[in-house]
């Protein structure tokens, strides 16, 4: 039953992208300019170039008929070819890995936290622990995280010089080696902070009141009748029950966490597919927008196909094509 409930979401999947794509492509068609326009600017290239350049990336035609090519060959694999003649494919695939690395590990790191901490000030309500921790989530939740990774590079990178300055670059993962590593931990380290700090409190908020309201059930009150332990009693009885809204959060802010996400990676020039898709609007590179845009719906269609399944093991109750898994 797993196997077709995967199957099914899969199949959804693709008028969904349909869906979205088509929006995107007729907004960029909306946009004032030419590709072409852009691309020939700096080197004033002859009205005979500018049509031939017309011609071969098929912007002679409907916006709509564009789109249908676009689709057509996007579903064979081939997402097309940038305004500079590079396989948008070839643009996109090592980009995937950076926006995933910093990603995954800044919502593993923003959860365990969450999970940690909010439990701990779910149990501990009303203490200066829990008004603390409380203070300090909403502090961090009312900071743009643009202004604060700002701030960051200000503080940390230009005036106290402990982090690099600059562009990321694709080629560095490549060297292996202990100080390749460091290197790239001194690159990663900044947005992932800034990232952590903007997820955290919003999981933290939410787990602290799931915990809140699940301790005043009766198996919590006969769990400390029986005299078991403080952390029996989150970690085990509590902890369980109140992760369900949690994942149900996460799974629904896919698309705003993304959204984050290639923000960061603008601010502190991470080489993901956030500086990719802003660089190619910048530039009107339509194929290399769509391209980017395709892969981050599919991501987060993936992304929310697994927190489904997650879900599924946290509460026993899901039920997948009628059956229970």
């Amino acid at each position: 039953m797993l196997k077709r409930y995967i199957l099914i979401r899969l199949l959804l999947a693709i008028p969904t992208l349909i869906i979205v794509t088509s929006l995107i492509f007729l907004l960029l068609h909306l946009a004032p300019g030419n590709p072409i326009d852009v691309l020939l600017a700096a080197s004033r290239g002859s009205r005979e170039v500018r049509e031939v350049l017309i011609r071969q990336f098929g912007f002679d035609k409907p916006w709509h008929i564009q789109y249908f090519l676009w689709l057509y060959n996007t579903f064979t694999g081939n997402l097309g070819i940038s305004l500079h003649g590079i396989p948008v494919i070839s643009l996109i695939t090592p980009r995937v890995w950076y926006t995933l690395e910093l990603m995954l590990v800044s919502q593993f790191i923003s959860v365990f936290l969450a999970v940690t901490f909010g439990a701990l000030a779910g149990y501990k309500r009303g203490s200066k622990l829990d008004k603390t921790l409380t203070f300090l989530a909403l502090l961090g939740y009312s900071i743009p995280d643009f202004w604060l990774g700002l701030i960051f590079i200000l503080i940390f990178s230009v005036i106290l010089g402990w982090f690099p300055v600059g562009a990321f670059s694709l080629g560095l993962s490549e060297v292996i080696g202990f100080a390749s590593i460091i290197e790239h931990l001194k690159y990663l380290i900044p947005p992932l902070t800034v990232l952590v700090i903007a997820c955290t409190p919003y999981y933290f908020r939410l787990l602290r009141s799931s915990v809140i309201g699940i301790l005043d059930a009766d198996y919590i009150t006969m769990a400390k009748a029986k005299g078991a332990s403080d952390f029996i009693i989150i970690y085990k009885h509590t902890l369980k029950n109140a992760l369900i809204p949690l994942t149900t959060a996460v799974g629904t802010s896919l698309g705003l966490i993304f959204g984050g996400n290639y923000i960061i990676e603008v601010v502190f020039a991470w080489p993901g597919l956030g500086t990719l898709l802003v660089s190619a609007a910048l530039a009107r590179d339509y194929w290399v927008v769509m391209g980017v845009s395709f892969m981050t719906v599919l991501l987060i269609i993936i992304s929310s196909i697994i927190i489904d399944i997650v879900y599924a093991y946290i509460n026993p109750k899901i039920r997948f094509g009628g059956a229970e898994y």
